[in-house]
């Protein structure tokens, strides 16, 4: 009779304990989206609450933005059950135009679902937008050879903007756009940047000009590359030119 009286007891016990779990439930569930945003908007910021479905503890091991462009503080790490801890995101824009996708880890003691992850979204709207990059690759130079790189400005918007207050860094380099000159709706204008090296080393430039659009009032490209004394000699050429 008793053994069977601790029999049921253990079974029940063994039982609580089996159901006893920590559950995570995300508010947003696995994403959150700010949908339509612009540059001026960075920071983007969002307090996302994480909840404790379950009927134990819940201890948030730890929460990783997967980039350095994002924060997420969160205010406590145990969560009694029913109870909810709260992640300060702050996304920093940066560069971007057009989708963005970030993600954050949260890691938990929820057996059924220990690493989480909450993505990030939002489309980055912009009026300007450049091709192939934000930046001219000068890459390999050489002294005294000319050197030619081109990017894209394209206008995404239905009306003109016009450019202004235009400066390139260092003086030995030149554009091909000028103060007034107009980029036309929905059009582009290639943005050439050259120059003729005068020595060997590293090299870096920067475009930086002003908009009458107020989404964007000011612009600023960056360059880069190694100069080199002189090009390779191409072995072939070399062996061709001898005299037989």
């Amino acid at each position: 009779m008793i053994r069977n009286a601790l029999l049921i007891i253990t079974f029940f016990l063994s039982t609580g304990l089996m159901f006893s779990q920590p559950k995570l439930k995300i508010e947003c569930g696995d994403t959150y989206n700010w949908g339509n945003v612009k540059e001026k908007d960075s920071p983007l910021k969002a307090k996302v609450k994480l909840y404790n479905i379950g009927n134990d503890s819940l201890r948030i091991l730890t929460v990783k933005p997967t980039c350095g462009c994002t924060t997420a503080p969160l205010d406590k790490n145990v969560l009694a059950a029913g109870d909810s801890a709260t992640l300060d995101i702050k996304l920093n824009i940066g560069s971007i135009a057009g989708p963005l996708h970030k993600t954050i880890n949260i890691n938990t003691n929820d057996s059924s679902k220990p690493n989480a992850v909450l993505h990030l979204r939002a489309e980055v709207e912009v009026p300007i937008t450049f091709y192939p990059s934000k930046f001219f690759a000068f890459n390999q130079m050489y002294v005294g050879e000319e050197a030619k790189r081109s990017v894209k400005m394209i206008n995404k918007t239905n009306q003109r903007i016009m450019l202004k207050d235009i400066d390139i860094q260092p003086s030995n380099i030149k554009v091909n756009i000028e103060d007034g000159d107009i980029l036309p709706p929905n059009g582009e204008i290639e943005i050439v940047a050259t120059t003729t090296p005068e020595k060997a080393g590293a090299f870096s430039c920067s475009l930086t000009f002003k908009t009458d659009h107020p989404d964007m009032p000011e612009v600023n490209l960056s360059g880069w590359g190694t100069i080199n004394l002189e090009k390779p000699k191409n072995p072939a050429a070399t062996e061709q030119s001898k005299p037989k």
